[in-house]
């Protein structure tokens, strides 16, 4: 006796769930890039690169010269710190044993290979100072005015369209948020079709089939690994937020939580638009092998779709983003940036959104009838012709 929809539905979903949280090469996986993004946040902070340049001085001539770059403001992101050695054998010593990136010798420098740029520029930025100071002296300024006259006030800035607080770090927020949504509806689109297809060539589904209809048993397949990718996001996301918060690789804006959460509703809205045409994929095909070449149309519309949101991400405003916006298979992707950056209006969310479940909508019934017409044709692959008039009446 077949059950209900619902509870056919519901205990596919527990069954798809339940094999991959058993299945070691998901958990495997899911471990392993974890372990990738604290390599990603972890290994800048613990092995990056010195933001301290060490210049060693010697030689009478150089001492004036180290004093005004000891006077010049360090608010860059490199420091310079001056070591002074009594003659030039000794600063030559510390050049060759590392100890110093550079050496000013008497007004030359001394390096193991190539000058560091910032401390030449450094230099030469002293140099400049100390020769006006010498020109001013001889004019006989004062003290007050000789340093307003080296350290003026920075020149005041008035934007006519200045950015919102914090935006460098909620796009990067949502670039990242976007490559990971693509990254998990590629996968587990492919582990829909890999799942059905592996169902099919084993005669699993004839089995399934005499307990429920295909049509909750796509739904059931999906749901249940849609829920896995998911929390899979969820996850790994929260692995490198708290990461980057612990080692102060990144300070999150007031706005990350939105941000976050539009990444994730865009999510569900893509996966369910992608996975019930990897479910027909997986249908069509008569075994796994066949999976690449039925789902090949969907993996190259999402590539297509990823390559526009770098679009949107540096002309969030522009003719292509706001066209990708209506195009349903292209808005998970293009939509999150375009909202994180203040560029898409009320009204364009709400359109990309319900043109995005009108799709999906549209699509479950076509779908669902060529995986009917298909999922029991086990000898070869199913072209669609087949496959629609197979499923008449059936799903």
């Amino acid at each position: 006796m077949r059950q209900s929809n619902y509870q056919a539905i519901g205990l596919i979903t527990r069954r798809e769930i339940t094999q991959r949280l058993h299945d070691k090469a998901f958990l495997i996986s899911t471990a392993f890039t974890a372990i990738i993004i604290l390599g990603i946040v972890l290994v800048p902070q613990l092995v990056g690169g010195d933001d301290e340049q060490r210049l060693g001085v010697a030689g009478e001539a150089s001492r004036p010269l180290a004093e005004a770059l000891e006077g010049l403001p360090q608010d860059g992101p490199v420091t310079i710190e001056t070591r002074s050695y009594p003659d030039e054998a000794e600063a030559t010593a510390a050049v060759k044993a590392g100890e110093v990136e550079a050496a000013l010798i008497d007004g030359r420098f001394v390096v193991e290979s190539e000058a560091p740029e910032e401390l030449v520029a450094a230099v030469q930025a002293a140099e400049r100072r100390l020769r006006v100071q010498r020109l001013i002296r001889t004019q006989q300024v004062p003290q007050d005015e000789l340093e307003a006259a080296l350290d003026p006030q920075p020149v005041g800035v008035r934007a006519l369209d200045p950015p919102e607080p914090r935006e460098g770090e909620l796009t990067t927020i949502a670039a990242v948020g976007v490559l990971l949504l693509y990254l998990q509806v590629v996968t587990y689109g492919y582990w829909i079709a890999m799942g059905v297809a592996e169902e099919k060539s084993s005669r699993v589904v004839e089995v399934l089939l005499a307990k429920t209809r295909p049509a909750p048993l796509m739904a059931g397949k999906i749901l249940g690994i849609g829920l896995l990718a998911l929390g899979q996001l969820l996850l790994l996301s929260a692995i490198g937020l708290i990461a980057a918060l612990v080692t102060g690789a990144v300070e999150l804006p007031a706005q990350a939580a939105g941000t976050m959460a539009i990444v994730l509703m865009w999510f569900v809205l893509g996966f369910a638009l992608y996975a019930v045409l990897f479910a027909a994929a997986g249908a069509l095909a008569s075994r796994q092998e066949e999976v690449q070449n039925t789902a090949s149309p969907m993996t190259i519309v999402l590539v297509a779709a990823f390559m526009l949101s770098f679009q949107a991400l540096s002309d969030p405003d522009g003719v292509i983003a706001r066209v990708c916006t209506f195009v349903p298979m292209a808005a998970p992707l293009v939509m999150p940036l375009r909202i994180t950056l203040g560029e898409a209006p009320a009204w364009e969310i709400a359109a990309s959104v319900a043109l995005t479940v009108a799709t999906t909508a549209l699509l479950i019934p076509f779908t669902g009838r060529l995986y009917s017409g298909a999922i029991l044709r086990t000898r070869t692959q199913t072209k669609l012709r087949e496959a629609w008039q197979a499923g008449r009446g059936t799903h």
